[in-house]
C-alpha cells in the first residue's frame, strides 16, 4: 500500500479545514491585543469560539458524504492554506477596526480587502470540498500559485500595484472620502463573496467551476434559494465581489478596468452555459421557461 495517501472522508476533511479557519481567525485578531482598543480583541475570542463550532459541525446541509484517496502532503498542505487565510481575515478584520478607530482610510482598505480575499479563496476551496469532493484538490482554492489562472494573477497583482503607487505617489487620494467609503465597500465586497459561496451550497453536487457538457443523472435544475431571485447567484457574487475588490482599495483605474474585464467575461460565459443547460440533454424548455423569469442580476446581462 502507498503510504504517501490516505483514505478521509471529504466531510472530515472540510471541518478539519474549517477548524483551522476558525484558529487563524482567533490568532489573527488576537494579534491586535494590547492596541487602542480591546474590541479587537473581544472579538477574535468570540469569533474563534463561534467558527470552531461551524468547523466541527457534523456536515453542512446539503454536502455529500464519501470517502476519497488524498494525498497526506496535500492534507497537510490544504489545511495548512485554510489556517492562513483565516489568519488573513482576523488580521484584516483587526487592521480594519484601527483604520476606524485611527481615522485612517488606507488601514480600512488593506484590512477589509484582505478579508475579502481570504474569505473568497477559502468559500471556494470548502464548497468542491463538501459538494464535489471527488474533485479535491489544492487548486480548488483558485489563489495565486494554487490553482488560479494567469488572468486573475495579472489582475490580483495590478490591483495590488495600483494601490501601493497612488499611496506612495498620492497618499492624500486615499483619505478624500474618509474611511466610509472603504468601510461600506469592503462589507459589501465580503458580503457579496458570501452570496458566491451561499449560492454554491444551495446548488449542491451541480455545482462545478467549469461548464459540464455530459448530463450527470444527479445533476437537477436549482431554482430554490437564491436561484429564486437570480439566475446565476454565484456570478452574481462574483461580478460584485471584482467591483467592489477595487472600490474598496480605492483603486479607480482598476475598478474601471474590474468592471469592464468581468462584464466581458460573463456576457460571453453565460449565454454559452445556457445554451448547454437548454439542450435537450440537459434541461430543454425547462431551462427556456427559468431563463425567461428570473434575472442574472448582473447589468446588460438579462
Amino acid at each position: 500500500m502507498n503510504t504517501d495517501f490516505q483514505i478521509m472522508d471529504n466531510n472530515t476533511l472540510g471541518r478539519l479545514c474549517l477548524t483551522a479557519v476558525a484558529g487563524g481567525i482567533g490568532c489573527g485578531m488576537l494579534g491586535f491585543d494590547g492596541t487602542r482598543t480591546a474590541v479587537t480583541s473581544k472579538a477574535g475570542v468570540l469569533t474563534v469560539a463561534a467558527a470552531v463550532l461551524l468547523g466541527s459541525w457534523k456536515v453542512l446541509k446539503g454536502s455529500v458524504g464519501f470517502e476519497v484517496m488524498i494525498r497526506k502532503k496535500d492534507v497537510l498542505k490544504v489545511v495548512g492554506v485554510s489556517g492562513l487565510l483565516g489568519i488573513g481575515m482576523g488580521a484584516g478584520v483587526g487592521t480594519a477596526v484601527e483604520g476606524v478607530m485611527q481615522g485612517t482610510a488606507r488601514m480600512v482598505c488593506c484590512g477589509l480587502w484582505t478579508v475579502g480575499i481570504c474569505l473568497f479563496h477559502q468559500g471556494e476551496f470548502s464548497c468542491v470540498v463538501f459538494y464535489r469532493g471527488r474533485e479535491f484538490s489544492p487548486n480548488a482554492f483558485l489563489l495565486p500559485g494554487i490553482g488560479a489562472a494567469r488572468e486573475y494573477n495579472i489582475a490580483i497583482a495590478t490591483g495590488i500595484v495600483e494601490f501601493l503607487l497612488e499611496s506612495y505617489l498620492f497618499p492624500q487620494s486615499k483619505e478624500l472620502f474618509g474611511t466610509t467609503v472603504p468601510l461600506v465597500s469592503g462589507i459589501l465586497m465580503s458580503l457579496f463573496a458570501v452570496i458566491r459561496i451561499v449560492s454554491m451550497a444551495q446548488c449542491g453536487s451541480n455545482f462545478s467551476h467549469i461548464i459540464e457538457h455530459s448530463h450527470r443523472p444527479s445533476h437537477t435544475l436549482v431554482t430554490t434559494g437564491l436561484y429564486r431571485y437570480l439566475r446565476h447567484p454565484s456570478y452574481f457574487g462574483w461580478f460584485w465581489w471584482s467591483v467592489t475588490s477595487q472600490l474598496t482599495l480605492l483603486n479607480p483605474l482598476c475598478a474601471v478596468a474590474y468592471t469592464l474585464v468581468s462584464y466581458q467575461f460573463f456576457s460571453s460565459r453565460i449565454p454559452y452555459e445556457e445554451d448547454v443547460l437548454a439542450s435537450s440533454e440537459f434541461f430543454g424548455t425547462q431551462y427556456d421557461d427559468y431563463r425567461r423569469k428570473v434575472s442574472t442580476g448582473i447589468p446588460f446581462i438579462r
